[in-house]
């Protein structure tokens, strides 16, 4: 186990941090007040947030990725589960915890190949069940089971040629 010496027993709040700060690559504190202790030691913010972030990451975070779907977590969450979408665990570059994020680049697939069913009756201008008896009635199926991802999906290339107008 780790004795301290006497130096580092002597040594002041105000040292001590200085020789955390050196560890961390900071630029030597400064103290406009010699008796304010913490509060009297000055960094550049710059510099600290530069010692205490990890790398940035590219993807987006699940709360990000139901924004841009127009749908909620817990679809996201479901369509990551059910592998319908790609993603990936990483470490927060500010609170370094652990999270799950998906790549723009899969966002686009996504949204490329499927479109949800709300989206298809805002779109037209439907109701959601209207615009669901339509697509039931010219034969075309959900891309996976709405049950398991908890909302409808559909393959835009079977969408594609329909017309559902508003009649």
């Amino acid at each position: 186990m780790w004795e301290p010496s006497l130096t580092d027993r002597e040594m002041t709040n105000r040292e001590r941090f200085g020789r955390q700060c050196t560890l961390l690559g900071l630029r030597a504190p400064y103290s406009l007040d010699a008796g304010a202790e913490y509060l009297g030691i000055l960094v550049d913010p710059r510099d600290v947030a530069k010692a205490v972030r990890g790398p940035k990451n590219d993807g987006l975070p699940l709360r990000k990725v139901a924004a841009l779907l127009g749908t909620h977590d817990g679809v996201v969450a479901s369509l990551i589960a059910a592998g319908h979408l790609a993603s990936y665990r990483a470490v927060n570059s500010v609170n370094r915890c652990p999270q799950t994020l998906v790549a723009p680049q899969e966002i686009k697939r996504f949204k490329a190949t499927y479109v949800s069913l709300h989206e298809l009756a805002k779109k037209r201008r439907l109701y959601i069940g209207t615009m669901k008896s339509k697509l039931d009635a010219a034969g075309i199926q959900p891309a996976f089971d709405p049950k398991e991802v908890g909302a409808t999906f559909y393959l835009r290339r079977t969408i594609g040629g329909l017309r559902l107008n508003r009649r």
